[in-house]
């Protein structure tokens, strides 16, 4: 984990651990988690003066660890073709694997988000994504307000069958305003000469309307109760029966400040809710270990140090959010799952076109088609030719490589005119569109012919693609001398 405090007193960028509790006093601090590429240089400094000062003593080892992962929202692996970039289930396998080799008792909780949409393909990533949780030890998730719209039945039956619990303490049928799932779970763990008792509270507030899919959930028969009504039903009963209570899901900054100020006995609050901005900081109230993020939880395991206290006195917790990069190996069992989800997308039926086809006779869109590279190179022959000496014009080759030609998470950046007019629909029936042509660039042929002095800012299009979550090292200026040409 890379911490960096904020000395501004800025709100997080990225995501927030907020607070630590320790046995002899509470310390209150906020952090701001940048990206882990950015201070590479200066971490390996700090360990070369480490090195020469000799080594610190290791922090003792606590008595449990909860590892909590989740809102990947169907992000499965990480982009192949770009180092340095985190996420992905198979290095999160193998994380999990080194953790409970450690010699110290794993929790595992999913705060849930973990799904995309009730496509085909989102359907086929869910079901790997609950084979996922069972093969890293999760038996517990919290239910997100992106995973309802599964189809409640579905998302049942799959936990179900792989063993995994759902919680959730709002997450109600629209009819009947029952619970769809249990609102929390109680574990026993084994921690030394001890047993403790931890109960899991699950947690999804109302989240904005542009987050969702659609703009409510009467689609999917649920309603989302209110946090703070839950909070006061189950967090006493939960008291009550366990050592100390945790509380996971989807939750925004208001909602946490406002159960952590009513609930000093929360142990820790962990929410991987995507935030949507303007949101107020986390505010700590009770010194209550917080980790809220905006981003990040997909691209890490946040890990919760519980060292117990002695008797009935609150445990000591300590927060810390691992990065999921390139240091981290990937788990066998992992990487073989993901082979089967890849090769279960090659069995799905091409995608639809999102925008109907200019020769239907009911189209009244734009007239805007996608011609392809060889059309472009009968005028424009240099630049044609330049183009084929390019990466781009072997754009698809990569996903050739890996089987990915089907994972339409990849596809947008490997080809045309992808689910446009004329564009690429599949590799199969769009053969003509794959690798990145001269229209992903400058735009649809039939707009050019008909403006032909008109031209995209290319700098624009280029950034759809080549962004922070896909290629952090990205340089216009240099890779333009790559790619530039002639007319």
């Amino acid at each position: 984990m890379r911490l960096l405090p904020d000395l501004e007193g800025k709100p997080a960028a990225d995501a927030e651990i907020v607070g630590e509790r320790t046995d002899s006093k509470t310390v209150s601090a906020q952090y701001r988690l940048e990206n882990p590429h950015t201070y590479r240089l200066a971490f390996t400094t700090v360990l070369a003066i480490l090195a020469l000062l000799g080594s610190a003593p290791p922090d003792p080892k606590p008595d449990l660890i909860l590892a909590f992962n989740g809102s990947t929202q169907g992000e499965m692996v990480t982009c192949n073709c770009s180092k340095g970039l985190s996420g992905g289930y198979p290095r999160r396998g193998g994380y999990m694997e080194k953790l409970r080799k450690g010699g110290v008792p794993v929790l595992a909780i999913d705060t849930g988000n973990a799904f995309e949409s009730a496509s085909d393909r989102g359907k086929v990533k869910a079901e790997i994504s609950f084979q996922a949780l069972k093969t890293m030890g999760c038996d517990l998730s919290s239910v997100g307000e992106l995973d309802v719209f599964l189809g409640i039945d579905f998302l049942l039956q799959h936990a179900k069958d792989n063993g995994v619990t759902l919680i959730s303490a709002t997450v109600a049928h629209a009819d009947t305003q029952e619970l769809i799932a249990a609102p929390y779970a109680v574990r026993s763990i084994t921690a030394g000469s001890r047993t403790v008792r931890v109960g899991i509270l699950g947690l999804c507030g109302t989240p904005p309307p542009s987050v969702l899919p659609t703009p409510d959930y009467k689609a999917v028969g649920v309603t989302i109760k209110p946090v703070e009504e839950a909070a006061s039903k189950y967090i006493p009963e939960l008291k009550a029966k366990c050592d100390f209570v945790v509380v996971v899901g989807q939750l925004t900054a208001a909602e946490i400040n406002a159960i952590a100020a009513k609930y000093p006995e929360i142990a820790v609050i962990i929410s991987g809710r995507r935030a949507v901005p303007p949101e107020p900081p986390i505010t700590a109230a009770n010194s209550i270990p917080v980790y809220y993020s905006t981003n990040w939880l997909k691209k890490a395991t946040v890990c919760a140090d519980v060292t117990l206290g002695a008797g009935a006195s609150a445990p000591s917790i300590k927060l810390s959010e691992n990065a999921l990069g390139d240091d981290v190996a990937d788990g066998a069992e992992m990487a073989t799952l993901m082979k089967v989800y890849v090769g279960r997308l090659l069995t799905l039926p091409p995608q639809p076109e999102a925008i109907p086809n200019p020769s239907d006779p009911n189209y009244t869109g734009p007239a805007t088609r996608y011609a392809g590279a060889t059309r472009c190179g009968e005028c424009h022959k240099s630049a044609y030719e330049a183009w084929q000496k390019t990466a781009h014009a072997k754009a698809i080759d990569s996903l050739a490589t890996t089987n990915q030609t089907k994972d339409h998470d990849c596809l947008p950046c490997h080809t045309t005119g992808y689910l446009q007019p004329y564009g690429f629909r599949d590799v199969d029936l769009t053969p003509d569109r794959v690798n990145v042509q001269c229209e992903a660039c400058h735009g649809p042929g039939s707009h050019h012919t008909m403006y032909p002095k008109e031209r995209e800012k290319l700098k624009s299009r280029c950034v759809t693609c080549h962004n922070p979550e896909r290629d952090p090292d990205f340089d216009f200026d240099r890779c333009w001398n790559l790619v530039k040409h002639g007319r």
